[in-house]
């Protein structure tokens, strides 16, 4: 089955020296998410090797979402790879909140005047020194609001370790920023674990909030929910991810596969959801440049 995965991050140069792919690290977090494993791509920092693995599982498109993190240069080496692989990856251009006037700059050189289709932001997991922050802050209002005038998605990683305190992942939160913005398209990475069940009261009243499960089906607690979820209430609003590097594609969209989802609905979440087909979603932006 045909997929888009929407938490991919390809081997750029920027990011081999990052945890993300320090091998040991990985391996450490992978057992914890339904005993998966790494992929030889990941272990080799081959991109090539990813396109491989990739057709052989029918992935067709990776939406890497970038942590600009402190290297001014990742987002740039991200169009790089976008301008070589258009047909294989999609770019959501890293955002450092801290610093506002330079996330709209990247804002208007990769997205609306490049090649990336929209923003990522980690208010929590901000660059080394600085202050993390709630995603209702409201020093990131401008941001949600250029986000929102010019029909550019938003991806947030909201779910797991909550920074700065346990109220991070609370739904409040997003209630907050999907009143103010009700134009804006978030889509929320890592399921927003473990509160995803609250949250759904507030999706409930608001269309422009989506979930991307990604390895946060792997076992967690939970993890049920996220297939009721989607099986029934929010079929429209679920979507698949790897968090590749840190789990092989392969193991994740097989567990995805046997889950439990109806099979009538799987399309939806593997593909149909992020593509905006044939149920219009924030994602069909995805294919705008294609």
């Amino acid at each position: 089955m045909k997929a888009i995965d929407m938490r991919c991050r390809p081997a750029i140069k920027g990011l081999q020296d990052q945890w993300i792919y320090d091998s040991e690290n990985m391996v450490h977090f992978a057992k914890y998410f339904g005993g998966s494993y790494l992929a030889e791509s990941a272990k080799e920092k081959s991109i090539e090797k990813l396109l491989e693995e990739m057709e052989s599982l029918e992935i067709e498109k990776g939406v890497f979402e970038v942590r600009r993190g402190g290297n001014p240069e990742i987002n740039a080496e991200a169009a790089e790879l976008i301008e070589k692989y258009p047909d294989k990856f999609v770019g959501f251009v890293g955002v450092d909140v801290i610093d506002m006037e330079q996330g709209m700059a990247d804002i208007d050189k990769y997205v609306i005047n490049g090649n990336f289709v929209g923003a990522n932001i980690e208010p929590g997991n901000p660059p080394a020194g600085k202050e993390p922050m709630f995603i209702d802050d409201e020093r990131i209002f401008p941001l949600y609001e250029k986000c929102q005038a010019n029909n550019i998605p938003i991806t947030i990683t909201f779910g797991g370790p909550s920074f700065p305190d346990a109220t991070a992942m609370l739904p409040y939160r997003v209630e907050t920023v999907a009143k103010n913005f009700p134009g804006l398209k978030i889509c929320l990475c890592h399921g927003a674990w473990p509160m995803f069940t609250q949250l759904c009261t507030v999706m409930m009243s608001y269309s422009n909030i989506f979930v991307c499960v990604d390895s946060y089906l792997m076992l967690l607690p939970g993890y049920q929910d996220y297939i009721l979820a989607a099986n029934y209430a929010f079929q429209d609003n679920i979507m698949f991810g790897t968090s590749y590097p840190l789990h092989a594609q392969e193991k994740v969209k097989d567990f995805y596969m046997k889950a439990g989802f109806r099979e009538e609905i799987l399309p939806k979440v593997m593909y149909d959801n992020a593509a905006g087909n044939p149920q219009p979603t924030m994602y069909e932006l995805l294919f705008k440049n294609v």
